[in-house]
């Protein structure tokens, strides 16, 4: 399907954020 540059947006934000918190994570 297609999806809206918003959405696109928001997704690649949440899941670049969740890759961050799972390096900080795996830093401690």
């Amino acid at each position: 399907g297609v999806i809206c540059t918003g959405e696109s947006i928001r997704l690649t934000f949440v899941v670049s954020r969740h890759g961050l918190e799972e390096y900080v994570e795996n830093m401690k």
